[in-house]
């Protein structure tokens, strides 16, 4: 037999995943207060400031531009990429994008920089050995 707190649990769940696909669906969106409700043409930049549709077209096209090396350029995100792996390109997925004031431009973070010192340690640790530079890499 089953238990009154699994049958309990699981019409939880199954309640929780009707109100979560119709409010997805936008059937259940006029019970939500409006600002839980943006307008589907607002865009929210980095700072948090509303955007309008004609500055979202340069908003949406902010990322990073170039596909290698922890040299990261900021502007249109780049289409296409050479599957030639380099080094630095490890620490390229904690790099960010965004606009900030106007222009689209590389947002600092902690764990960007940690990886970045560790990898150009290992380019001046490892000068004379591509092999031993990569390894060094696979460790930050």
């Amino acid at each position: 037999m089953v238990n009154k707190k699994t049958l309990l649990a699981v019409f939880v769940i199954l309640l929780f995943l009707i109100l979560y696909t119709k409010w997805i669906e936008g059937s259940f969106n006029k019970y939500l207060p409006q600002f839980l409700m943006p307008n589907s043409n607002q865009i929210i930049d980095y700072n948090g400031n509303s955007k309008s549709e004609e500055d979202s077209q340069e908003f949406l096209s902010c990322g990073i531009a170039n596909c290698h090396g922890l040299d990261i350029e900021c502007g249109k995100p780049a289409e296409v990429c050479t599957m030639v792996y380099q080094l630095g390109d490890k620490c390229r997925q904690f790099a960010r994008c965004a606009v900030m004031n106007g222009k689209c431009q590389h947002i600092e973070n902690d764990e960007f920089k940690t990886c970045k010192a560790c990898v150009e340690k290992c380019q001046i640790d490892f000068a004379e050995s591509v092999e031993e530079a990569f390894e060094c890499e696979s460790r930050c």
